[in-house]
C-alpha cells in the first residue's frame, strides 16, 4: 500500500517538476563549478602569466637599451681623437681627465665607474671602483689591447659583478676617430644597478622591478619591505619564469648573464594580482547568481538559455581564438549578461595594456635607430635598411657619403654648441632636400649617408649637387666661416656597379668622398677605380692640409697668450 502511494507520487507532475528543476539546479551548479574551476581559471592563469612574462621581457628590453646608449657614449670617448692622443702621453693630464671624464661623465651621464687604461695596462683614470685588480685579471675585457687593428667584436657590454654589485658596463678600444691606427688603450665606463636606477625602470616600465643576486638584493622604497621579508622564498623560486609567493603577489623572473657567461642575478617584475582575483571572483560569484535565476525560470525560458549564458561566452572564446590564430590585438565585443559583458571590459583592459607595451616597444625602437643630435636615422641603421633594400630587389641603389669640409677646425674655433649648430642645420637641409626620394643618416661625427633606390647615375648626382650648393649658400651656416668657408663634399656609389653589399658600397662612396676633399673640397664625385691611384699619390695635399690645420692652431695659441693683440695672428 505504502509503496503504490510512493510510486504514486512520484508519478505526480508536480513531484517530476520538482526532482527535474533539482537535477538541474544540481547539474547547473556542476557545470558552473567545472566551467570556474577548470576552465576559466586556467584561462584567466594563461593570461595572468602571459601578462607577468611580457612585462619581464618589456624590462629586460629596457635594460638593453640602456645598455645600449652606455655603450655609444663609450665608443663617443673611445673613438675621440684628442684622447687617442691623451693617454699615450708620459705625463698624464690630470686636469683634462678630470674635467673629461671623472666630473663630466658622472654628472651628465650618470657614470658611476670609469677605468682608463693605456696600451701597457697603466692606469689612466680609475674612479668608482675600488678593486681595480678585478678587470686588469679580466682577459675577456683587456683582451683588445693586443689587437693592432679596429673590430667591432672588441667592443663588449653586458652586465658585470663589481665589488659585490652589479653593474651595466660597456668596454671599447682606443682608436682615432677614423678607427685607423693602433689600439692606444681601453675606455671603461659603467652604471651601477641600484635603487634609484631601478625606480628609473620602473617609472618607464609601469611595473615594479628589483633585481636580485647572491649576497642580496636591489629595489625602490615600494616594495623594499615586501620583498625583504619574503627574500627566501624568492631565491627557492629563483628558476622559475613565473611564480606566486602568495594568493596577492605574482612574480616573472628572467636570469642576468653577465659578459663572461655567468648566471650573476636575477632580473624580477612583480605584480598584484587584484585585477585577475577580483574578475575571476566577480565571475564566480555572477555566475551563481545566474545559476539560481536559470534554475527557477528554466521550465518556462529554457529554451532562452543557450542565447543568454552559452553563446555569448562562446562568442567570447571563438573571438579571442580568432585574434589567436589570425595574430591581431582587438578588443572583443559581445551581447549577453553584465557578467560576460564584465569579463569582455575586463578583458578590453587588458587588450589595450598588452598594446601600450606594444607601443613602448616601438618606441624603444625608434629610440635605438636614431641619431639623438640630429633626430637622423643613425648609423646602425643604415647597414639594417641598406640590406632589406638589397633584399627587395631594387635594380640599383645609389650611396652619398657626405662629409663637412674642415669641420674640425670650425669645431675648435667656436667650440662644440656652434659645432653641434652646423651639424643639425646640415642635416635639415640634406633631410628637406632628399624628402621622401631616399633615406639619410648620421653615419658618424660629421658624416652623413644618403640611400636613394632607383635613380640612375645622372639623377643622384643632380641632387648630390643640390644638397652641396645650399650648404654653401646657407647663410645660417656660413656665418661661422670667417677663416675658412663651411662646405661639404660628397662621393657617390652605386650597386651592384661599384659594390653588392653595404660594407663595400661605404667604402666605396667613401673613397669618391675623399677624392672630392683632395681635389680642392666642395664638391661632388662618382666613385671610379682611377681614385685609388689618386689617393695614393696625393699625400703631399694631406700633409699640407695638416700643416695648415697646425699653422691656425699656432696663430690661435699666440693670440691666447697676448691680449692685446687680439686675433691678429689668426687673421694674419
Amino acid at each position: 500500500m505504502k509503496t503504490n502511494k510512493i510510486k504514486k507520487s512520484m508519478n505526480n507532475l508536480g513531484t517530476i517538476i520538482k526532482i527535474l528543476l533539482f537535477l538541474i539546479v544540481i547539474i547547473t551548479l556542476g557545470l558552473n563549478l567545472i566551467l570556474n574551476n577548470i576552465i576559466i581559471s586556467k584561462y584567466f592563469s594563461r593570461i595572468e602569466n602571459g601578462d607577468v612574462i611580457l612585462s619581464t621581457n618589456q624590462s629586460s628590453k629596457i635594460f638593453q637599451s640602456k645598455i645600449k646608449e652606455l655603450e655609444r657614449i663609450t665608443q663617443d670617448y673611445a673613438f675621440w681623437d684628442e684622447h687617442y692622443s691623451k693617454v699615450q702621453e708620459v705625463n698624464i693630464d690630470e686636469t683634462w681627465y678630470k674635467e673629461n671624464f671623472t666630473e663630466w661623465l658622472p654628472d651628465k651621464n650618470g657614470i658611476d665607474l670609469i677605468v682608463i687604461l693605456n696600451r701597457d695596462k697603466k692606469i689612466i683614470v680609475q674612479n668608482g671602483l675600488n678593486n681595480i685588480n678585478e678587470i686588469l685579471n679580466d682577459n675577456n675585457i683587456l683582451k683588445s689591447l693586443n689587437e693592432n687593428e679596429y673590430n667591432e667584436k672588441s667592443i663588449i657590454t653586458g652586465f658585470k659583478m663589481y665589488d659585490g654589485e652589479i653593474y651595466m658596463i660597456s668596454e671599447c678600444p682606443i682608436f682615432k676617430n677614423t678607427t685607423e691606427g693602433n689600439c692606444h688603450g681601453v675606455v671603461i665606463l659603467g652604471k651601477k644597478v641600484s635603487s634609484l636606477f631601478v625606480q628609473a625602470i620602473n617609472e618607464d616600465l609601469g611595473s615594479n622591478i628589483f633585481i636580485t643576486y647572491e649576497n642580496g638584493f636591489v629595489s625602490n622604497e615600494e616594495i623594499s619591505e615586501y620583498v625583504n621579508s619574503n627574500i627566501v622564498l624568492i631565491n627557492e623560486n629563483k628558476n622559475n619564469p613565473v611564480y606566486k609567493i602568495d594568493n596577492l603577489k605574482i612574480i616573472g623572473s628572467l636570469p642576468i648573464i653577465d659578459i663572461s657567461d655567468n648566471n650573476i642575478g636575477y632580473m624580477n617584475v612583480i605584480q598584484s594580482r587584484d585585477t585577475f582575483l577580483s574578475a575571476q571572483k566577480l565571475l564566480q560569484r555572477n555566475s551563481f547568481a545566474v545559476m539560481i535565476l536559470s534554475a527557477l525560470i528554466i521550465l518556462i525560458l529554457g529554451f532562452r538559455f543557450k542565447g543568454i549564458i552559452v553563446n555569448p561566452i562562446k562568442n567570447l572564446e571563438n573571438q579571442i581564438k580568432s585574434m589567436k590564430n589570425n595574430n591581431l590585438l582587438i578588443h572583443v565585443n559581445v551581447n549577453g549578461t553584465n557578467e560576460v559583458i564584465s569579463l569582455a571590459g575586463s578583458f578590453n583592459d587588458m587588450v589595450d595594456k598588452i598594446y601600450e607595451h606594444k607601443k613602448e616597444n616601438q618606441e624603444l625602437k625608434v629610440c635605438v635607430n636614431t641619431d639623438c643630435l640630429t633626430s637622423l636615422y643613425n648609423h646602425r641603421y643604415y647597414f639594417e635598411s641598406i640590406k632589406n633594400k638589397l633584399a627587395e630587389g631594387h635594380k640599383q641603389i645609389a650611396v652619398m657619403f657626405c662629409d663637412i669640409d674642415k669641420f674640425k677646425l670650425t669645431n675648435d674655433t667656436y667650440g662644440h654648441e656652434v659645432g653641434d649648430y652646423v651639424l643639425i642645420e646640415t642635416s635639415k637641409i640634406i633631410k628637406d632636400e632628399v624628402k621622401d626620394m631616399g633615406m639619410v643618416f648620421r653615419y658618424g661625427g660629421e658624416e652623413f649617408v644618403v640611400m636613394m633606390c632607383d635613380y640612375t647615375s645622372e639623377e643622384a648626382l643632380i641632387e648630390a649637387e643640390k644638397i652641396r650648393k645650399r650648404i654653401a649658400e646657407n647663410q645660417d651656416i656660413q656665418k661661422y666661416s670667417d677663416y675658412f668657408p663651411i662646405t661639404i663634399s660628397i662621393g657617390i656609389a652605386f650597386y651592384p656597379k661599384h659594390a653588392l653589399d653595404a660594407e663595400g658600397l661605404i667604402k666605396k662612396s667613401d673613397t669618391a668622398m675623399y677624392y672630392s676633399k683632395q681635389n680642392g673640397r666642395n664638391q661632388c664625385n662618382i666613385y671610379n677605380e682611377n681614385m685609388n691611384v689618386f689617393l695614393k699619390d696625393d699625400n703631399k695635399d694631406i700633409n699640407r692640409e695638416l700643416l695648415m690645420d697646425s699653422v691656425v692652431a699656432l696663430a690661435e695659441a699666440e693670440d691666447a697668450k697676448v691680449k692685446y693683440t687680439g686675433e691678429h695672428s689668426k687673421m694674419v
